[in-house]
């Protein structure tokens, strides 16, 4: 049986509402952003080398799809930070050309990753929106 405890009736609840601080909001946006960015450029340059040495040889080939194995395995299990959500995208972009440019790989291999990329995608939906309440009390 299933109990729905975690959404309480707002009729029977009390609220408060406090003016937001824009300044502690926009601090925070950029330390998560300045955390995500070297994650999202190495991402961007993974990617335009996978396009230029595609071709080239099969053990980079491996190492790309192995790449993707691995980042994908870890993606599931991070948190869902809503500003992530555009790296993550570009991961499952590389991933899907490299399943799509592979041709070194056995069947059971590419059907792993396909796997993983469709857990990967879906991911977002398992968990409903929600921000960060541990760092909005903390002030630095």
């Amino acid at each position: 049986m299933l109990t729905y405890r975690s959404h309480l009736d707002p009729f029977y609840v009390k609220e408060e509402f406090a003016p937001s601080d824009r300044t502690a909001i926009a601090r925070r946006q950029q330390l998560t952003h300045d955390l995500i960015a070297p994650h999202f450029r190495l991402v961007q340059f993974l990617s335009s080398h996978f396009n230029a040495t595609r071709l080239c040889s099969p053990y980079l080939e491996r190492i790309f799809f192995r790449f993707a194995r691995t980042t994908l395995s870890a993606i599931k299990q991070s948190p869902g930070q809503p500003l992530a959500r555009e790296v993550h995208f570009q991961i499952v972009l590389l991933a899907l050309r490299i399943l799509a440019n592979s041709t070194g790989a056995d069947d059971e291999a590419r059907w792993t990753l396909k796997d993983q990329i469709l857990s990967t995608g879906l991911k977002w939906f398992a968990q409903h929106p929600r921000s960060d309440t541990r760092s909005s009390t903390r002030e630095e």
